[in-house]
């Protein structure tokens, strides 16, 4: 790993609870990681309360989705399939249906929740966060990609791994308040015959290793979730840049 930099507690305290950066946890999290046997972890109550708050306003009341359908056979990862191919394809074929944040409602674009959004998007994708990060997962971490996904009734991802070109760990903060896990929408992490089930509880920031190949999938959301929508903030930390 390379040498260790001090933290930017000021820039990272804007936005992260005070526990998660203590002295001690980035030892808890290595540890967590080595013992969990998928190198997974669960950090509950990770952003700021405000900022969770606001940024769930913002994802589920003030934003501008679009719907994304892919299938496995799809000839290229890029390559998004119309209505049409996707009510043609095959059930077994149909990879993943969610909707994709691509920004916020005109009405809103000078709302508190995206004021709030512009400034976390100005500090997470940089040193600091890329330092706290490469400190609790025990590896240089070189950038991060990103995006935000809204999934409703009958939306799923199904199975697959993502040790894809650069990514080292792919994480995933949730941020529906009030969902609850008859709704669907739950996180499996299948390492070998073992599945491990993580629930997409509010404000909880889920971190996993992808560079064992360890598959994942997330259930259907189900009837049950009405007009809720689970809502997610991820993506993946990749390595460093050494050309």
């Amino acid at each position: 790993m390379e040498p260790h930099r001090e933290l930017n507690r000021q820039i990272l305290g804007r936005w992260i609870q005070p526990h998660h950066l203590s002295d001690d946890s980035p030892v808890r999290c290595r540890q967590a990681l080595a013992t969990s046997g998928a190198r997974f972890l669960v950090l509950e109550n990770f952003l700021d309360e405000r900022t969770a708050s606001e940024l769930a306003e913002l994802f589920s009341n003030e934003a501008v989705y679009r719907i994304e359908r892919r299938t496995y056979s799809s000839d290229r990862e890029d390559r998004f399939v119309d209505e049409s191919e996707w009510n043609d394809a095959p059930d077994d074929d149909r990879f993943f249906t969610f909707d994709v944040f691509t920004s916020a409602r005109p009405e809103y674009l000078l709302s508190k929740n995206v004021m709030t959004y512009l400034k976390f998007m100005g500090d997470f994708p940089g040193q600091p966060f890329m330092d706290f990060f490469s400190l609790l997962l025990g590896v240089p971490i070189g950038g991060v990609q990103w995006n935000v996904h809204s999934m409703g009734r009958g939306d799923f991802l199904r199975i697959h791994n993502d040790d894809l070109r650069n990514r080292q760990f792919a994480f995933v903060l949730y941020l529906s308040p009030a969902w609850n896990e008859t709704y669907g929408g739950t996180l499996h992490l299948v390492d070998g015959a073992r599945t491990i089930q993580i629930e997409p509880r509010y404000n909880s920031l889920v971190v996993f290793d992808v560079t064992r190949g360890i598959r994942h999938f997330v259930e259907t959301i189900r009837p049950s979730a009405g007009h809720r929508r689970r809502i997610s903030f991820g993506g993946w930390f990749v390595r460093p840049d050494r050309s």
